[in-house]
């Protein structure tokens, strides 16, 4: 990133969620002959939930903005390749900001040289167990996340939940994603009690056991306030009873509304 003011790129790197950031890149950018790409941040930062395809067919509409490939960009044939680590193809305010390591070790060997490379703010994790979720977890850079994404093969169970819904660095998380058939009621009543979690938006339960007394925790939960969109899967588990409360309590189930 020789060509680039690392200094502020690296702070963007650290505080993703600061749009001013990368604005003032931007104005680096068009000062220093890439008019284009300051101008996919702008307009990505001005236009949240805009992908690529709507630059794309603003710039087709609007020729005067001439043409911008990201995926052409130094900057994009730059990040680093590294084995058990693989790049988002998704921008977020002129930047990837997804990645995906498949298994905590690569977490571990390369969060450090990933979280430099690109602001990253979306990550899943796979292949997690009991043991191995602790290392994650424990890395600062996980609070520079709005999305987590955990997948196991049922080899995160409560215990894991637990040390989930005890993790510090999740307090700017907006989606989570947790994925194993391991874990049931305990740890959804860990995620239930976690005081971490209260900026957390959407919540994703995929492959669990989790049945009433879980599912009420959940509902019940002063802590996840702010959760309105919940997908759970796993209805038949649940008595009528606790289903309508879930359906009372979120706006959103599974993708369907609840409520008008």
């Amino acid at each position: 990133m020789a060509s680039t003011p690392q200094p502020l790129f690296q702070a963007i790197c650290e505080r993703p969620w600061d749009t001013s950031l990368r604005l003032a890149y931007a104005d680096w950018l068009e000062k220093n002959g890439q008019p284009q790409w300051a101008d996919f941040i702008r307009v990505q930062c001005q236009n949240p939930g805009w992908s690529l395809n709507h630059f794309q067919a603003l710039c087709s509409i609007d020729k005067d903005r001439g043409e911008f490939d990201p995926f052409e960009s130094d900057w994009l044939k730059e990040l680093p390749k590294l084995p058990g680590v693989w790049w988002g193809t998704s921008f977020e305010r002129g930047f990837i900001n997804h990645v995906t390591f498949h298994s905590a070790k690569a977490f571990q060997e390369h969060a450090a040289t990933v979280f430099a490379a690109a602001p990253v703010d979306s990550s899943a994790v796979d292949r997690l167990t009991d043991e191995t979720v602790g290392a994650v977890l424990s890395s600062p850079f996980l609070r520079r996340l709005q999305w987590l994404s955990l997948c196991s093969a049922g080899l995160l169970t409560d215990e894991g939940m637990h040390l989930l819904a005890a993790c510090p660095n999740l307090t700017h998380l907006r989606n989570l994603s947790v994925e194993s058939s391991g874990y049931g009621d305990g740890g959804a009543e860990a995620l239930a009690g976690s005081p971490y979690l209260g900026k957390v938006q959407r919540l994703y339960l995929e492959n669990h056991r989790i049945g009433d007394q879980g599912a009420l925790a959940l509902a019940r939960s002063p802590n996840l306030s702010n959760v309105t969109f919940l997908v759970f899967r796993k209805w038949k588990r649940l008595s009528q009873p606790v289903v309508a409360e879930l359906k009372k309590r979120f706006q959103w189930l599974d993708g369907w509304p609840t409520q008008d």
